[in-house]
């Protein structure tokens, strides 16, 4: 299986920044990348309450 990753945002962080936000051990905002599967992952669907354990 293979995968790619695209910046999600408007502008992709530099690397320097990348490298800056490792040293801190900080992490990126929500949806600052996206992933792309190949072959491309099955939906699925599963109930919240099943996954709650209801």
């Amino acid at each position: 299986m293979a995968t790619r990753a695209c910046a999600c945002a408007t502008a992709s962080p530099s690397r320097s920044r990348i490298f800056r936000t490792i040293a801190a051990g900080a992490l990126f905002p929500y949806k600052t990348t996206r992933h792309f599967f190949e072959p491309r992952l099955p939906d699925t669907a599963i109930p919240l309450a099943q996954l709650k354990g209801a």
